[in-house]
């Protein structure tokens, strides 16, 4: 089970969250502050990730073990990598937040906001520069009065630049000529984001039809995570990288009978898969072997998934991540 569903989000899904989660799997504890609006996303969506890079990069662990792979990741082989190096938008200099989403019936459809600093017209320019020297690679297409760029490979992603703040990429092109029209996600979404973005660096959330990508041993097992009403997390790095996700459920008898069985039911899967998962995707190694450090404990009508590693155990998890590493 688990690799035919690996392969179902592959297209767009996993190949993006690889490259992403290269760029760095943590993000900052930050004292409170006022929420970041959460930028628009499609409505279709059941899984939504925020990583808060500037924060991932100055904080302690950031600076000495997130930027080398950061920097690495800048030269990775990647189509992504490649279109943001061609319009060079520098991950480190320009991109404060990113904001992933997906939607599991939709699996080769992704929506990525990146939030910073950007210059509209230089991008456009490059662009420009880039369509007219490989128009076989780079196509303009217009929206109305909006310029858009679709980049050509499996799948497409389509660029536009929305303001000085906010550039979108999307591997359909109907999400982006929709995107005007949207209307409001999923409100057990909506209230998932309101409970994340209290100033924390950075978090996901998730709808129940999001776990069909968590693989099962049988019907029972998957019966049993169908009980999952919503799915929050939030990451934390100081000295330390902390996770918790927490996994909401109608009542303690839910979480504790069924769901908790459920879930390390399904890590144990994972461990058993995990040769062969790094074999298809070596990126994924790393995050295996994370998800390993998690302990399920129940807190109420919360089932909960947390781990803490230290810089040490943090170091040899990227290990993997870190060309000509010899620390």
């Amino acid at each position: 089970m688990a690799l035919p569903l690996m392969r179902l989000w592959s297209l767009w899904g996993l190949r993006v969250l690889l490259v992403f989660a290269c760029l760095g799997t943590a993000i900052s504890h930050t004292a409170a502050t006022e929420p970041t609006p959460v930028a628009p996303i499609p409505p279709a969506s059941d899984l939504v990730v925020c990583l808060e890079l500037r924060r991932l990069l100055n904080s302690p662990l950031g600076r000495s073990h997130f930027k080398p792979v950061l920097e690495q990741a800048q030269g990775a082989d990647h189509r992504l990598v490649d279109v943001l190096n061609r319009l060079e938008i520098d991950l480190r200099r320009d991109i404060d937040r990113l904001v992933w989403a997906v939607s599991s019936t939709q699996p080769d459809r992704g929506w990525i906001v990146l939030q910073g600093r950007f210059e509209p017209e230089n991008i456009q320019d490059r662009a420009r520069q880039w369509a007219a020297q490989q128009p076989d690679a780079i196509r303009q297409r217009s929206l109305g009065e909006d310029i858009y760029y679709e980049t050509v490979g499996s799948p497409p992603i389509f660029l536009q630049v929305i303001d000085e703040q906010t550039l979108v990429l999307s591997s359909h092109r109907e999400w982006v000529k929709e995107r005007v029209t949207w209307g409001r996600p999923n409100l057990k979404l909506i209230r998932g984001l309101e409970r994340t973005t209290q100033g924390d660096g950075g978090w996901l959330v998730a709808l129940p039809a999001a776990l069909a990508v968590v693989p099962t041993a049988d019907e029972s097992q998957r019966q049993s995570l169908e009980r999952i009403d919503s799915v929050v997390g939030q990451l934390r790095v100081d000295s330390t990288l902390r996770c918790e996700i927490r996994l909401d459920t109608a009542d303690p008898n839910v979480a504790t009978g069924e769901v908790q069985p459920a879930i390390r039911q399904s890590f144990d899967v994972v461990k058993r898969w995990r040769d062969r998962l790094a074999q298809e995707w070596p990126t994924l190694l790393p995050l295996l072997d994370w998800l390993a450090t998690f302990r399920v404990t129940t807190r109420g009508p919360q089932v909960v998934l947390s781990s803490e590693l230290s810089a040490r155990r943090v170091a040899d998890l990227l290990r993997p991540w870190r060309k000509n590493d010899d620390q």
